[in-house]
């Protein structure tokens, strides 16, 4: 027996009496603040300017493939009637 788990003797049990510590236990964080203060837990980032133009760039390029996608969609069903 170990910090008292486990069996008192292994014998007659199927077991070699072996106990192992379970590392999945979540353990809760007590030294967490969630109001500001100098801890950066609690404050946001400032957005990244860069970062949005650039995404802002990739979302306006991919609208522009989907629409010209559909025009080429439009336009091999034209091509097909004749």
């Amino acid at each position: 027996m170990y910090n008292g788990t486990g069996l008192q003797t292994a014998r007659g049990s199927g077991s070699n009496g072996y106990v192992q510590s379970n590392k999945f236990i979540v353990k809760p964080k007590t030294n967490r603040t969630l109001t500001g203060g100098n801890d950066v837990a609690g404050r946001f980032r400032k957005p990244n300017v860069e970062h949005e133009h650039e995404h802002e760039r990739k979302r306006q390029m991919e609208i522009k493939l989907v629409v010209l996608e559909e025009k080429l969609v439009v336009l091999e069903k034209r091509a097909l009637k004749f």
